[in-house]
Protein backbone atom coordinates (compact mmCIF):
# COMPACT_ATOMS: atom_id res chain seq x y z
CA UNK A 1 0.00 0.00 0.00
CA UNK A 2 2.21 3.20 -1.24
CA UNK A 3 -0.21 5.48 -2.96
CA UNK A 4 -2.40 7.64 -0.37
CA UNK A 5 -6.09 6.17 0.28
CA UNK A 6 -9.25 7.19 -1.70
CA UNK A 7 -11.59 7.78 0.83
CA UNK A 8 -10.26 9.00 4.47
CA UNK A 9 -12.47 9.57 7.16
CA UNK A 10 -12.54 13.03 9.00
CA UNK A 11 -11.24 13.20 12.41
CA UNK A 12 -13.75 14.57 14.40
CA UNK A 13 -13.53 16.93 17.78
CA UNK A 14 -11.71 14.71 20.54
CA UNK A 15 -11.92 11.96 18.79
CA UNK A 16 -8.74 9.10 19.69
CA UNK A 17 -7.11 7.47 16.94
CA UNK A 18 -7.68 4.15 17.31
CA UNK A 19 -11.88 5.22 16.71
CA UNK A 20 -10.47 7.20 13.54
CA UNK A 21 -8.36 4.29 11.96
CA UNK A 22 -11.48 2.00 12.39
CA UNK A 23 -13.85 4.43 10.52
CA UNK A 24 -11.23 4.96 8.30
CA UNK A 25 -11.18 1.51 7.53
CA UNK A 26 -14.83 0.62 7.54
CA UNK A 27 -15.78 4.02 5.20
CA UNK A 28 -13.08 1.69 2.40
CA UNK A 29 -15.32 -1.48 2.79
CA UNK A 30 -12.38 -3.51 4.65
CA UNK A 31 -12.13 -5.08 7.96
CA UNK A 32 -9.39 -2.54 10.59
CA UNK A 33 -7.06 -5.20 10.58
CA UNK A 34 -6.57 -5.90 7.39
CA UNK A 35 -6.09 -2.13 6.64
CA UNK A 36 -3.53 -2.27 9.11
CA UNK A 37 -1.67 -4.81 8.24
CA UNK A 38 -1.74 -3.66 4.94
CA UNK A 39 0.23 -0.25 6.50
CA UNK A 40 2.33 -1.94 8.96
CA UNK A 41 3.26 -5.23 7.96
CA UNK A 42 5.12 -6.21 10.77
CA UNK A 43 3.44 -4.71 13.15
CA UNK A 44 0.60 -5.66 15.22
CA UNK A 45 -1.25 -2.38 15.82
CA UNK A 46 -4.07 -4.19 17.94
CA UNK A 47 -1.80 -6.47 19.72
CA UNK A 48 -0.71 -3.14 22.03
CA UNK A 49 -2.74 -0.25 22.72
CA UNK A 50 -3.02 1.14 19.75
CA UNK A 51 -4.07 4.79 21.26
CA UNK A 52 -0.43 4.96 22.76
CA UNK A 53 1.55 6.11 19.84
CA UNK A 54 4.74 7.38 20.19
CA UNK A 55 6.87 6.17 17.00
CA UNK A 56 7.17 8.87 14.64
CA UNK A 57 8.20 6.62 11.50
CA UNK A 58 5.02 4.71 12.25
CA UNK A 59 2.93 8.09 12.14
CA UNK A 60 4.98 9.01 9.66
CA UNK A 61 3.41 6.00 7.41
CA UNK A 62 -0.35 6.53 7.92
CA UNK A 63 0.05 10.41 7.50
CA UNK A 64 1.45 9.90 3.75
CA UNK A 65 -1.57 7.28 3.17
CA UNK A 66 -3.88 9.32 4.51
CA UNK A 67 -3.20 12.94 4.16
CA UNK A 68 -3.44 13.66 7.41
CA UNK A 69 -1.24 16.65 9.17
CA UNK A 70 1.33 14.58 11.93
CA UNK A 71 0.04 16.90 14.33
CA UNK A 72 -3.44 15.90 14.09
CA UNK A 73 -2.84 12.42 14.24
CA UNK A 74 -0.23 12.75 17.13
CA UNK A 75 -2.83 15.16 19.09
CA UNK A 76 -5.07 12.43 18.48
CA UNK A 77 -3.23 9.95 20.67
CA UNK A 78 -3.10 9.33 24.25
CA UNK A 79 0.91 10.70 24.40
CA UNK A 80 0.63 13.99 24.60
CA UNK A 81 -2.43 13.27 27.36
CA UNK A 82 0.34 11.08 29.16
CA UNK A 83 3.51 12.76 28.76
CA UNK A 84 1.59 16.10 30.54
CA UNK A 85 0.52 13.83 33.75
CA UNK A 86 4.04 12.43 33.92
CA UNK A 87 5.40 15.27 33.27
CA UNK A 88 8.32 13.89 30.86
CA UNK A 89 8.03 10.96 28.79
CA UNK A 90 5.83 8.38 29.75
CA UNK A 91 7.24 4.74 29.76
CA UNK A 92 7.15 2.61 26.85
CA UNK A 93 5.44 -0.62 28.33
CA UNK A 94 4.24 -0.28 31.64
CA UNK A 95 0.57 0.41 32.44
CA UNK A 96 -0.02 4.90 31.98
CA UNK A 97 -1.01 6.32 35.07
CA UNK A 98 -4.68 7.60 35.07
CA UNK A 99 -5.01 6.60 31.16
CA UNK A 100 -7.62 3.14 31.33
CA UNK A 101 -5.64 0.13 30.18
CA UNK A 102 -7.38 -2.01 27.64
CA UNK A 103 -6.25 -5.18 29.23
CA UNK A 104 -5.04 -6.78 25.58
CA UNK A 105 -4.16 -10.17 24.86
CA UNK A 106 -3.29 -10.64 21.83
CA UNK A 107 -6.17 -8.80 19.79
CA UNK A 108 -8.57 -9.36 22.95
CA UNK A 109 -9.43 -7.27 24.98
CA UNK A 110 -10.38 -7.40 28.50
CA UNK A 111 -11.67 -3.89 29.76
CA UNK A 112 -10.28 -0.10 28.46
CA UNK A 113 -12.99 1.56 26.07
CA UNK A 114 -15.52 3.24 27.70
CA UNK A 115 -18.00 5.25 25.75
CA UNK A 116 -21.88 7.50 26.09
CA UNK A 117 -24.43 5.55 24.18
CA UNK A 118 -26.58 9.05 24.52
CA UNK A 119 -23.44 10.58 22.61
CA UNK A 120 -22.66 8.05 19.89
CA UNK A 121 -25.90 8.12 19.01
CA UNK A 122 -26.20 11.88 18.50
CA UNK A 123 -22.83 11.77 16.48
CA UNK A 124 -23.72 12.34 12.78
CA UNK A 125 -20.55 10.39 12.50
CA UNK A 126 -20.34 8.04 15.71
CA UNK A 127 -16.78 7.97 16.64
CA UNK A 128 -15.11 7.51 20.37
CA UNK A 129 -13.17 10.56 22.32
CA UNK A 130 -10.31 10.27 23.44
CA UNK A 131 -11.22 11.82 27.10
CA UNK A 132 -13.45 8.24 27.47
CA UNK A 133 -10.11 6.93 28.12
CA UNK A 134 -9.14 9.10 31.06
CA UNK A 135 -8.87 7.04 34.54
CA UNK A 136 -10.81 9.61 35.90
CA UNK A 137 -13.77 10.20 33.60
CA UNK A 138 -16.87 7.68 34.54
CA UNK A 139 -19.69 10.22 33.56
CA UNK A 140 -20.83 11.97 30.36
CA UNK A 141 -20.56 15.70 31.89
CA UNK A 142 -23.03 16.94 28.73
CA UNK A 143 -25.75 13.87 29.41
CA UNK A 144 -25.43 13.21 33.18
CA UNK A 145 -25.11 9.54 32.54
CA UNK A 146 -22.78 7.01 33.94
CA UNK A 147 -20.07 5.74 31.41
CA UNK A 148 -19.93 1.93 29.95
CA UNK A 149 -17.61 0.07 29.51
CA UNK A 150 -19.23 -2.99 28.16
CA UNK A 151 -21.67 -4.25 25.33
CA UNK A 152 -24.94 -3.82 27.35
CA UNK A 153 -26.35 -7.18 25.11
CA UNK A 154 -23.62 -9.75 25.49
CA UNK A 155 -21.39 -7.99 28.75
CA UNK A 156 -18.53 -7.94 26.27
CA UNK A 157 -15.67 -5.21 26.43
CA UNK A 158 -15.84 -2.87 23.53
CA UNK A 159 -13.36 -4.08 20.82
CA UNK A 160 -14.07 -2.17 17.63
CA UNK A 161 -10.65 -2.87 16.08
CA UNK A 162 -12.41 -6.65 15.63
CA UNK A 163 -15.24 -5.18 13.69
CA UNK A 164 -15.88 -6.63 9.95
CA UNK A 165 -16.01 -4.74 6.51
CA UNK A 166 -19.84 -5.72 6.94
CA UNK A 167 -20.70 -3.93 10.13
CA UNK A 168 -20.31 -0.48 8.51
CA UNK A 169 -20.32 1.08 11.67
CA UNK A 170 -18.07 1.78 14.67
CA UNK A 171 -21.11 1.38 16.94
CA UNK A 172 -21.57 -2.06 16.56
CA UNK A 173 -20.53 -4.92 19.03
CA UNK A 174 -17.90 -6.80 17.61
CA UNK A 175 -18.83 -9.97 19.83
CA UNK A 176 -22.75 -9.80 19.64
CA UNK A 177 -23.64 -7.37 16.80
CA UNK A 178 -25.53 -5.62 18.97
CA UNK A 179 -25.70 -1.20 18.72
CA UNK A 180 -24.11 -0.01 21.49
CA UNK A 181 -26.37 3.28 21.16
CA UNK A 182 -29.33 1.92 21.84
CA UNK A 183 -27.77 0.85 25.46
CA UNK A 184 -29.24 2.69 29.34
CA UNK A 185 -27.30 4.28 31.72
CA UNK A 186 -27.99 5.51 35.21
CA UNK A 187 -27.02 8.54 36.50
CA UNK A 188 -23.79 9.56 37.32
CA UNK A 189 -22.27 9.31 41.29
CA UNK A 190 -22.22 13.29 42.01
CA UNK A 191 -18.84 12.96 43.89
CA UNK A 192 -17.68 11.46 40.74
CA UNK A 193 -18.69 13.41 38.76
CA UNK A 194 -17.01 16.93 40.64
CA UNK A 195 -14.17 15.10 40.82
CA UNK A 196 -13.85 14.67 37.19
CA UNK A 197 -14.28 18.15 36.68
CA UNK A 198 -11.55 19.22 39.40
CA UNK A 199 -9.36 17.21 37.71
CA UNK A 200 -10.41 18.37 34.23
CA UNK A 201 -9.45 21.95 34.84
CA UNK A 202 -6.09 20.85 36.64
CA UNK A 203 -4.97 19.59 32.76
CA UNK A 204 -7.13 22.42 31.28
CA UNK A 205 -5.16 25.07 32.87
CA UNK A 206 -2.21 23.61 34.21
CA UNK A 207 -2.08 23.96 37.15
CA UNK A 208 -4.06 22.30 40.10
CA UNK A 209 -4.68 23.56 43.84
CA UNK A 210 -4.04 21.14 47.20
CA UNK A 211 -5.24 22.87 50.54
CA UNK A 212 -4.90 26.47 48.78
CA UNK A 213 -1.05 25.87 47.10
CA UNK A 214 -0.67 25.57 43.64
CA UNK A 215 0.63 22.77 42.23
CA UNK A 216 1.52 21.65 38.53
CA UNK A 217 -0.20 19.02 36.78
CA UNK A 218 2.34 16.29 37.36
CA UNK A 219 2.29 16.23 41.69
CA UNK A 220 -1.51 17.17 41.60
CA UNK A 221 -2.06 13.74 40.01
CA UNK A 222 0.56 12.21 41.16
CA UNK A 223 -1.15 12.97 44.87
CA UNK A 224 -4.64 11.85 43.93
CA UNK A 225 -2.99 8.50 42.96
CA UNK A 226 -1.23 8.01 46.40
CA UNK A 227 -4.83 9.16 48.28
CA UNK A 228 -6.52 6.26 46.06
CA UNK A 229 -4.00 3.89 47.45
CA UNK A 230 -5.15 4.84 50.97
CA UNK A 231 -8.41 4.69 50.19
CA UNK A 232 -7.76 1.00 48.93
CA UNK A 233 -5.88 -0.06 52.04
CA UNK A 234 -8.48 1.41 54.28
CA UNK A 235 -11.61 -0.51 52.58
CA UNK A 236 -9.62 -3.39 52.38
CA UNK A 237 -9.60 -2.80 56.48
CA UNK A 238 -5.76 -3.06 56.54
CA UNK A 239 -4.81 0.36 59.09
CA UNK A 240 -7.75 1.29 61.44
CA UNK A 241 -5.77 4.28 61.91
CA UNK A 242 -6.29 5.33 58.27
CA UNK A 243 -10.09 4.13 58.31
CA UNK A 244 -10.42 6.67 61.49
CA UNK A 245 -8.94 9.60 59.24
CA UNK A 246 -10.32 9.26 56.51
CA UNK A 247 -13.98 9.18 58.16
CA UNK A 248 -12.64 12.11 59.94
CA UNK A 249 -12.70 14.21 56.68
CA UNK A 250 -15.46 13.29 55.02
CA UNK A 251 -14.36 10.20 53.39
CA UNK A 252 -16.94 7.51 52.69
CA UNK A 253 -15.04 4.11 51.78
CA UNK A 254 -16.94 2.55 48.81
CA UNK A 255 -19.41 0.11 49.93
CA UNK A 256 -18.12 -2.66 47.23
CA UNK A 257 -16.23 -5.77 48.24
CA UNK A 258 -12.61 -4.61 48.37
CA UNK A 259 -10.73 -4.75 45.23
CA UNK A 260 -7.68 -6.91 44.99
CA UNK A 261 -4.38 -4.81 45.83
CA UNK A 262 -2.99 -6.29 42.18
CA UNK A 263 -6.01 -4.38 40.67
CA UNK A 264 -4.17 -0.79 39.35
CA UNK A 265 -6.69 1.68 39.25
CA UNK A 266 -6.34 1.74 35.75
CA UNK A 267 -7.44 -1.55 35.16
CA UNK A 268 -10.84 -1.48 37.04
CA UNK A 269 -14.25 -1.41 35.37
CA UNK A 270 -16.13 1.97 35.69
CA UNK A 271 -18.36 1.55 38.43
CA UNK A 272 -15.73 0.43 40.77
CA UNK A 273 -13.53 3.98 39.77
CA UNK A 274 -16.41 5.79 39.95
CA UNK A 275 -16.93 4.54 43.50
CA UNK A 276 -12.91 5.13 44.45
CA UNK A 277 -13.10 9.19 42.74
CA UNK A 278 -16.38 9.46 44.76
CA UNK A 279 -14.21 8.63 47.59
CA UNK A 280 -11.25 10.57 46.53
CA UNK A 281 -13.22 14.01 46.30
CA UNK A 282 -12.89 15.00 50.15
CA UNK A 283 -9.62 13.97 50.42
CA UNK A 284 -8.44 16.31 47.31
CA UNK A 285 -10.69 19.18 48.64
CA UNK A 286 -10.27 18.78 52.23
CA UNK A 287 -8.67 22.18 54.46
CA UNK A 288 -5.23 22.42 55.78
CA UNK A 289 -6.41 22.55 59.69
CA UNK A 290 -8.94 19.55 59.41
CA UNK A 291 -6.42 17.35 56.89
CA UNK A 292 -3.06 18.31 59.49
CA UNK A 293 -5.10 17.65 62.45
CA UNK A 294 -5.28 14.10 61.35
CA UNK A 295 -2.31 13.56 59.80
CA UNK A 296 -0.24 14.36 62.93
CA UNK A 297 -1.09 11.15 63.93
CA UNK A 298 0.75 9.00 60.99
CA UNK A 299 4.16 10.50 60.55
CA UNK A 300 4.57 8.07 57.29
CA UNK A 301 1.59 9.44 55.52
CA UNK A 302 2.18 13.24 56.98
CA UNK A 303 5.62 12.50 54.83
CA UNK A 304 4.43 11.33 51.88
CA UNK A 305 2.32 13.58 51.50
CA UNK A 306 4.96 16.77 52.39
CA UNK A 307 7.21 14.50 49.64
CA UNK A 308 4.67 14.82 46.92
CA UNK A 309 2.97 18.56 47.62
CA UNK A 310 6.95 19.88 48.41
Amino acid sequence: MNSRWAVVASTQPDEIISSWMVRTALMQGCDPMTLTFAVWPRWRIWTHDADRFANEDRLDRICVLSGIEKGTLRAASLFPIAKQIYGRTPPEKATWSWIVAPGARNTKRHSGIQYCPACLKNDVRPYFRIHWRFAWHTCCKVHGHALLDRCHACNSPVEYHRLEAEDELITVCATCKADLRTASSRGCVSDALKFQLVADDVLLNGIGTFQSSAMSISPWFELADYFVSLIRVAQRGENQTLSEFLKLIGVQLPMSPPMQPGNHLETLQTHDRERLLAALLPIMSVSKDKFDGGASKNQTFQNKVLQVTG
